[in-house]
């Protein structure tokens, strides 16, 4: 957990293949009887690849 404050947790994870962070928080939110979702999901790697070697869409766009 890196922050958190009534009712909004920032967290960090680090997940295999085949894990739905949005069911994570559906059943976290379950387990405290208080309901939870995701707001914001920012992946910062896949596999080998990083944020580092990401391009925006709008630059695959452009000629």
């Amino acid at each position: 957990m890196l922050t958190y404050e009534w009712p909004v947790a920032e967290v960090r994870m680090v997940t295999g293949p085949g894990v739905y962070v949005r069911a994570i928080a559906r059943d976290l939110g379950e387990a405290l009887g208080t309901g939870g979702y995701v707001e914001q999901l920012e992946r910062t790697r896949v596999g080998s690849y990083t944020m580092d070697q990401a391009i925006r869409l709008s630059q695959m766009m452009s000629p």
